[in-house]
This record gives structure tokens, sequence and C-alpha cells, in this order.
């Protein structure tokens, strides 16, 4: 009965709702949009490590909700009970009732972190979501990076064969090479940012994703050779979004360059080679997140027409 209740507040207060990837997307219709953050939310909700607040005034309807959960992975990793804070949504009103449902909310929230011995807390929230940022910054949390994401729209822009290059999915002795090129290689980040994360222990969060990726039959690895040796790699998996957009989507998670070529235009041939490989795949758009400081990154991603659709604040509060 509970969870039927947090269901129907998610409903109530996603009606009208504008923020996120999808939601911002003016490529993309907004009742589908809708419907598929909704549909996210609600299987965030059913999912067992799932917690949520509701804010409801003594007169009135629920005004917002919180959802969050205890991720075990990164408490393992850090040796501090972390947790994620995933949505926090709040009903459209004035900017006086947003603050208090915010501040609400987020009291709640920290009174439980108490309880629960909670010591390290992140928070992605959409950047156009100010309010709730602005409260969030009232109860403790740090900006630690903003994170953009870009699309690719794999029928607007056309093959450019004047880049391509061969590529081949990885093997196992492709592992190495990725760890090496994956060493300080992302320094400009939010775990690097963070005073309260030792180096060494930013660094191997890469080390385990790159591990991860390997191993998991839902992710691809493409790479493309310079003789004998492997010099960039993209990490990527599939979304299948036909039943909101008839789209389907290939989600880069992380590319790699041998750092000995940095500045020699690979990395733009690069990316231009794997969009191809995907029209061969038969999808229809790249989805790639990358932080605003990852500059070189970010300009490689502009020269072959990647377009910003929208762009979320990552924070943290130590406890």
């Amino acid at each position: 009965m509970l969870n039927d209740h947090i269901h129907e507040v998610a409903s109530d207060l996603l009606q009208g709702y504008r923020y996120g990837r999808y939601l911002e997307d003016r490529d993309l219709p907004y009742e589908s949009s809708l419907r598929l953050v909704t549909d996210k939310v609600h299987q965030y909700i059913d999912q067992k490590s799932s917690e949520a607040i509701i804010f409801s005034p003594s007169n009135g309807n629920p005004q917002g909700v919180m959802l969050f959960r205890i991720s075990d992975w990164d408490t393992l990793h850090f040796g501090q009970k972390t947790v994620m804070i995933d949505h926090i949504i709040i009903r459209k009103s004035t900017e006086k009732n947003h603050l208090e449902t915010g501040e609400k909310l987020l009291a709640q929230f920290l009174d439980w972190c108490s309880q629960y011995g909670v010591k390290f807390v992140v928070s992605k929230t959409p950047s156009l979501d100010l309010l709730t940022i602005h409260c969030l910054e009232k109860a403790g949390f740090r900006f630690m990076e903003s994170w953009i994401h870009n699309k690719y729209d794999l029928h607007r822009n056309k093959p450019r064969p004047e880049n391509h290059l061969e590529l081949r999915f990885a093997e196992k002795t492709d592992l190495e090479y990725m760890l090496e090129y994956a060493r300080d290689a992302f320094h400009p980040q939010r775990f690097h940012a963070d005073f309260h994360i030792p180096y060494d222990k930013a660094e191997s969060l890469y080390s385990k994703w790159i591990r991860t990726a390997f191993h998991d039959p839902n992710q691809r690895i493409l790479v493309h050779d310079i003789g004998n040796l492997p010099c960039a790699f993209m990490i990527y998996y599939l979304l299948d979004l036909s039943a909101y957009y008839d789209q389907k989507f290939a989600m880069w998670k992380m590319a790699l360059l041998n750092p000995q070529m940095t500045g020699k235009g690979i990395g733009l041939r690069f990316f231009s080679s794997v969009c191809d490989y995907h029209r061969k795949e038969h999808l229809d758009v790249v989805d790639s997140g990358i932080s605003l400081r990852n500059i070189i990154s970010l300009n490689t991603h502009n020269k072959i027409n990647f377009k910003v659709v929208s762009t979320l604040v990552t924070m943290h509060l130590w406890l």
C-alpha cells in the first residue's frame, strides 16, 4: 500500500514537469518524454533499494517527493555508507512554496541519514531546476561539476568518409591497455575535485568501471588500432526507446585515447568513425555525457555536430 501511494504522488507531481535529458530535448515529443520519465520513476520506486520521502503540508496535497537509495557498490568502494539522490520532484508553484518544499524534504532526508549512519550523499539535479539546487546548497551540498548531455542524430548528420577509421571489438588483451590509458585521464572530473576523496581512491573507480564493462555482456567496446597497438576505445551500450520515440540509442559511457596520440586528430576521427559504425547497427541517436571541465572532449563532440540538450549539476554532501 505504501508503494501504491508513492506511485500515485509521483505521477501527480510529474504532470507538467519539464526537467531532465528527455523532457528538455525539443526534438522529442513532450508527451512521449513524460511517459518515459514517468515509467522510469515508477521502475525506480519498485526497486528494493529505493527509499522515498514525501512532503505534504498539514492542510493540502503532497507538494514534493524525494527518491534515493543506498549504493552498496559505492559504500564498499569509499568505505562510507553512500546514498544517491536520483529524483527530487516538486510541484510547480511559487518560488516561496518550492523553496519551502525543498527545505522540508531535505530536513527529513538528513534525519533519515543520521538514523541510518549515512556519511556520503551524491545528488544529480537538472541545471534548469535552479530552485532545487538552491535548496541543496542551503542544506550543505557542495557543487562538484556540471554534466552535459550531448546527442548526435545519425539521420541528420551524414557519414564523413575522410574521417573513417577501421574499428573492431575489444579482446581480452585490450584490458591492460585500457587500464593504462585511463591512468590520470579523468582528473578534471568530480571524484578528483572532491578533496574528501584520496586521489588513488578516485583513480581506482575508473579502473573498476573498465573491468566491469569488460565483463558485462550488455556493454560493448569498440577499438581502433594503429599498427599492432590499440590506441582508442569506446565503451557503450544500446538503449531501445522505440516504445516512446521509435528510436534506438547508442549510449556512450567512456572514451579512452592513448595519451601519446593527444593533439594528433585521432580523437576526432575516432568519434566520427564510431558514429558511422552505429549507423551500421541501425541506430538513430548517439547519446554522450561528459563533464563540462573536460574541454578537449567537449570540443571534439562539437566539431562533429553533437548537440547539447541538457545539463546536470552534481553535488556532494559529507556528513
